[in-house]
């Protein structure tokens, strides 16, 4: 039984690969990222943007029993605390975690949900607890080829806490920094550093959440034989 695994960016793709003992490329790039004999890991970058031929091919050439979009996610929810996860479409019982795992709907956003109050009303039109920028995109075509598809999101960010709209432009379409431009804006902004700072440490704690929940995940009984 095979199982994919999809992660927008390279940091949540190299935790994971981490997480499942998988060997790391030696130069990242999108697509197929980590393997084993039933686990496969790939890259689809911001919106998914890769998750269209010949990746799609690849990856179903493959015969997954299950397609698992994961990755870190913003809180829409109040009760949601950086570090809980969101699993959507998870059939059976969550397993047990020493922080919160709960069910719910995850949106899917075209850009950066930035401030508390975007995220309030985001929440009260939809009835999602998280957001993203892929699960609906990975939804839709899990959905296409006929595959069970479950999404898992570790929050990295409140309902209360707002996100520089700026972020998108200061890494590449895989998540990796853009130094030049990063120094540039923190050196016109000083002021966001410790945003910046505050949203690193939270990134690295929703990670590290991340990498303890897929694995249990993928032991329970999901996806069906």
């Amino acid at each position: 039984m095979h199982v994919v695994i999809l992660a927008a960016l390279f940091p949540e793709a190299r935790a994971l690969a981490r997480a499942f003992h998988l060997d790391l490329p030696s130069a990242p790039r999108a697509g197929i990222f980590a393997q084993s004999s039933n686990l496969t890991i790939a890259l689809t970058g911001l919106c998914a943007v890769h998750l269209k031929l010949p990746l799609t091919q690849q990856l179903e050439s493959l015969h997954p029993a299950g397609i698992i979009m994961a990755g870190i996610g913003g809180g829409l929810a109040p009760s949601l605390k950086v570090g809980d996860v969101v699993c959507q479409g998870f059939p059976a019982v969550l397993p047990p975690s020493p922080f919160q795992v709960m069910r719910g709907t995850i949106a899917t956003a075209r850009g950066i949900v930035s401030t508390p109050a975007q995220k309030r009303a985001l929440h009260q039109e939809t009835g999602a607890v998280a957001v993203d920028m892929e699960t609906g995109i990975a939804q839709s075509w899990a959905q296409k080829v006929g595959i069970p598809f479950v999404a898992v999101r570790s929050i990295s960010d409140s309902a209360d806490d707002y996100l520089d709209p700026s972020l998108l432009s200061l890494i590449d379409d895989l998540g990796r920094p853009r130094l030049g431009r990063s120094l540039g804006h923190l050196a016109a902004h000083p002021t966001k550093l410790p945003a910046l700072l505050r949203l690193q440490r939270n990134s690295k704690l929703a990670l590290s959440h991340l990498a303890i929940i897929l694995p249990r995940i993928i032991l329970t009984p999901w996806p069906p034989l």
